[in-house]
């Protein structure tokens, strides 16, 4: 990986996403990118440029049946992985809590695992609408009737600099219930990267430790965001398909057996199916985290071979 060379992959995605996005705006109708119902749904998107594609955008029961969300698939990077599942949205806004938590709801049968990675304001800028209660706290409809009911877990920091909540969700209309997981990573500003990587590798490996107990990940999709929904969403989740992955492209000695860039294969997967995912100071950025954890991964291979051999 050290041999890659980001910025003229970067280019040419970034080039060629702009073409897509011109060809879009001239002609909306049957276009295979299409976002009509982003442009319908106005006053439920956060920025009025950043919004999903038809065929991939999350439809949920609630009225209108919108909210900008998208369905990602990752598989067969670099022709050697499985399949990862997750929903990019964007952080909800005050009218669009109720269908940020109807998405959840509906979405995820097992357990809700989210993970937040922007702050609620930054530079006296709302980001992002805080959506929850420490404690119990409940979901109403416009009447004032509870529809999700939340008892409070757990609440904790971890040292990786993120908090982690635990609900219990009811349905009030079936009773279901599942437990929600929320972790919550405020240090990592618009636009930019992370002072550390370590921090992020942290998050998104006890992401991956909370999803174990999770048997069907299809049915139950990582549901990630930051404020738009795309950039630091976009790095957070190639981050965490490929150290979910990491093992499928590497051989006994701990180097890579991939054919090209799989950091280049990802995004290109997610730009396809949600624009503008992965900002350039975040792509630069996964592939720092990735090497980080690639040299561990390495070094404790090299570590291992010496304590066989003797």
């Amino acid at each position: 990986m050290s041999a890659i060379n980001e910025i003229p992959s970067f280019l040419k995605q970034t080039h060629e996403e702009r073409h897509r996005l011109r060809s879009i705006s001239a002609v909306q109708n049957h276009h295979k990118f299409s976002v009509d119902e982003a442009l319908a749904h106005k006053t439920k998107n956060r920025y009025s440029d950043v919004l999903p594609y038809d065929q991939t955008r999350v439809k949920i029961r609630s009225e209108g049946g919108y909210i900008n969300a998208s369905r990602i698939m990752l598989k067969d990077i670099c022709n050697k992985t499985k399949e990862g599942y997750y929903i990019a949205t964007q952080g909800p806004m005050k009218n669009t809590v109720n269908d940020f938590w109807e998405m959840c709801k509906e979405l995820n049968d097992e357990k809700i695992v989210i993970v937040m990675v922007t702050a609620l304001r930054e530079k006296e800028i709302d980001k992002c609408y805080q959506y929850w209660r420490d404690g119990n706290f409940d979901i109403c409809d416009s009447d004032g009737k509870a529809l999700l009911h939340f008892d409070a877990i757990t609440h904790y920091f971890e040292d990786g600099g993120f908090e982690v909540r635990k609900w219990l969700m009811t349905d009030m209309l079936t009773s279901h219930k599942r437990e929600v997981v929320h972790f919550y990573y405020d240090a990592w500003q618009d636009f930019g990267r992370p002072n550390s990587h370590l921090d992020i590798i942290s998050l998104a490996e006890e992401v991956i430790k909370e999803q174990k107990s999770i048997r069907n990940l299809e049915k139950n999709p990582l549901i990630v965001h930051c404020s738009a929904g795309v950039g630091r969403t976009g790095a957070f989740i190639s981050l965490h398909y490929m150290l979910s992955h990491l093992q499928d492209m590497l051989n006994t000695e701990g180097n890579f057996i991939c054919d090209g860039d799989p950091i280049e294969q990802i995004v290109y997967e997610l730009r396809k199916q949600r624009m503008l995912m992965v900002g350039p100071s975040q792509f630069q950025f996964v592939y720092d985290a990735v090497r980080s954890c690639w040299k561990e991964q390495v070094s404790e291979s090299v570590h291992l071979s010496e304590a066989i051999k003797k």
